[in-house]
């Protein structure tokens, strides 16, 4: 071989070094996209098998996860609440909600409260929250978790078990 030839043997195998090297990059980075998507549907299933509704906002407030049993409680479907400012989605809690949110991400402490909401079609309802901070790896607050119980229920029984033990002592 002369040099000239040497040179374009060189070059084609710097291309093809090159060639492989993105090949193998590639099929990492699609290794990496699989085990993300795996991961994203156990925690989307864990998030539906959940019995309470769980509901996560961002630090600008606006829902990123609300998951089949907030649906169930709230009557709100999850395309419809997911992206929106968290008071579009619930109802009015009460006049200290706020004070509640703005305490859960600026002093990292986690609020439980209950209320009773008129739900409007679906009538008076009993809600538990439990607001927790959702924070990052750094520590650093990103937003909230809310934890949704519907206790509409087990109020009914406890105000017949009242009625009755009122009147058979």
């Amino acid at each position: 071989f002369t040099e000239r030839e040497r040179n374009i043997l060189v070059a084609f195998a710097n291309q093809a070094a090159v060639a492989i090297e993105n090949a193998r990059l590639f099929t990492r980075v699609q290794a990496s996209l699989a085990e993300i998507t795996q991961i994203k549907e156990v925690i989307a299933n864990v998030f539906d098998s959940i019995g309470s509704g769980v509901i996560t906002t961002n630090a600008q407030d606006a829902v990123t996860t609300f998951n089949r049993a907030a649906s169930d409680i709230l009557g709100r479907a999850p395309e419809t609440a997911i992206g929106q400012p968290l008071p579009a989605v619930l109802p009015k809690i009460n006049a200290d909600f706020d004070d509640y949110l703005e305490e859960v991400r600026e002093h990292n402490q986690s609020r439980a409260l209950e209320a009773e909401l008129d739900m409007g079609e679906r009538g008076r309802m009993a809600l538990s929250l439990k607001l927790t901070p959702l924070k990052d790896s750094n520590q650093q607050t990103q937003g909230v978790a809310i934890v949704v119980d519907d206790l509409t229920e087990q109020r009914e029984r406890e105000e017949k078990l009242n009625v009755l033990r009122k009147y058979l002592p």
